[in-house]
């Protein structure tokens, strides 16, 4: 359980007494830094969240890696600009969940999807954003091509 804490920077615990539940809030700045790349992305390509190929991606690492051998947990993300609050990675856990020593392979992988998605969005919009500029043709060799 002290593993799965150190991978992403903002990790915290919850638990529910009255349900017998944990509550793992996985939040990290890079989270944070995916969110906004994603928002650029679909505003300069004039597409929806549901349309954004990142996103999508990333939805289904974090749908396999969460595929644990217990059955006594849940999951969710937080990465919309509709969804209010922080940010993050949740899972939820039962007090019968044993699969915890599966949860930081899962993690790590789920994180470096993260990274690798940044590097790629960040590259792309730098793309888009780079000005190639016109020939230079000056007034004079205008005035003898006409």
């Amino acid at each position: 359980m002290d593993a799965a804490g150190w991978i992403f920077r903002d990790t915290d615990i919850y638990f529910n007494e009255k349900h017998e539940m944990d509550t793992w809030l996985f939040g990290d700045p890079m989270i944070d830094t995916f969110c906004q790349l994603c928002q650029k992305y679909e505003q300069r390509k004039g597409s929806s969240e549901e349309e954004n190929p990142y996103r999508d991606k990333m939805e289904g690492c974090i749908r396999e890696n969460f595929r644990f051998s217990s059955y006594n947990y849940g999951y969710d993300w937080r990465q919309s600009l509709s969804k209010r609050g922080r940010k993050c990675v949740v899972l939820f856990t039962d007090c019968e969940f044993y699969s915890h020593d599966e949860l930081p392979k899962a993690l790590l992988d789920i994180r470096s999807l993260f990274l690798t998605l940044n590097q790629r969005m960040e590259a792309e919009l730098a793309e888009e954003t780079r000005i190639i500029p016109l020939s230079t043709v000056t007034a004079a060799q205008r005035k003898e091509a006409a």
